[in-house]
C-alpha cells in the first residue's frame, strides 16, 4: 500500500508539474532541482537521527540526544550550504530579536 501511495504521488507530481510548467516555463525538473538540496539536508538529519536509536541506553536518553544532534546537524549543514531559504529565516529571525531588544 505504501508504494502504491509512493506510485501515485510520483505520477501525480509529474502530471501537475508537466502543465505548469508549460504555463509558468517552470519545468518538472526545475522544480525537483530547486527542492533538492532541502531534501538532501533532511535526509542526512534523518539518517544521523536514526543511527542514534541504536545506542544501548534509555529511551528517554536517547530522545535527548536525537533533538540535540538533529538541531546541531539541521544547523550545521545550513550555514555550510548557505541554503537561501534558511538564510531569509534567520535573516528575519534577527531583525525580530533586534526589534524586540530595542523595546
Amino acid at each position: 500500500m505504501l508504494i502504491a501511495s509512493i506510485g501515485t504521488s510520483i505520477i501525480a507530481f509529474f502530471l501537475n508539474s508537466y502543465y505548469t510548467g508549460k504555463g509558468l516555463g517552470y519545468t518538472s525538473w526545475m522544480q525537483l532541482k530547486d527542492v533538492a538540496p532541502s531534501y538532501g539536508v533532511a535526509l542526512v538529519v534523518a539518517i544521523s537521527i536514526y543511527l542514534i536509536k541504536f545506542f544501548p541506553i534509555s529511551n528517554y536518553y536517547i530522545l535527548f540526544i536525537q533533538i540535540i544532534i538533529g538541531t546541531v546537524v539541521f544547523f550545521t549543514l545550513n550555514e555550510l550550504l548557505k541554503m537561501q531559504e534558511y538564510c531569509e529565516l534567520k535573516e528575519i529571525a534577527m531583525k525580530f530579536l533586534n526589534d524586540k531588544k530595542k523595546r
